[in-house]
């Protein structure tokens, strides 16, 4: 972050932010999460939301806000940062996929959620190999689909 910050201060701020909203949405308190999320982008991304880091923490938001059923936040959210993160490719897009996917899933639009879906995986080729956890929530995603289909689990996941 620091390359992208006027000052150090500003860009140790930002990832400390960041970084605590990251461990407060793995541990369920997504609100406490946002308000990290939404100080981390102030300190940092006011005149540069299209960056790596304001592009990361702007999707770390809408994933906290999509955890808090606050599905008109994040469409605005996901507008926004379409543009930025489909040029900036790999896991930007990835991630902007999966949210997609997941916040069209919570509207019951199980076809479109499917698609975002392979969108995100067909991102997820750029940043070879994906992580463990980007893995998991693709995997999480195609069950949750699955799911809503009405699909029976395979065989040997029974």
């Amino acid at each position: 972050m620091l390359e992208f910050s006027d000052t150090f201060k500003g860009a140790n701020g930002a990832a400390l932010h960041n970084a605590l909203g990251t461990a407060l949405l793995g541990s369920g308190q997504s609100d406490a999460a946002a308000a990290e999320f939404r100080t981390a982008h102030d300190t940092l991304c006011a005149d540069q939301a299209d960056t790596p880091p304001c592009l990361a923490i702007g999707l770390n938001r809408a994933d906290a806000d999509l955890t808090r059923g606050l599905d008109g936040e994040v469409r605005r959210q996901l507008d926004i940062l379409r543009p930025g993160t489909i040029k900036a490719g790999g896991r930007a897009a990835m991630r902007w996929h999966l949210l997609q996917s997941r916040w069209q899933l919570e509207r019951g639009e199980v076809a479109a959620s499917a698609q975002s879906l392979d969108d995100s995986r067909a991102a997820s080729v750029e940043v070879q190999p994906a992580s463990v956890i980007d893995q998991a929530n693709l995997l999480r995603q195609q069950a949750l689909i699955a799911q809503a289909r009405g699909d029976a689990a395979p065989p040997r996941w029974r």
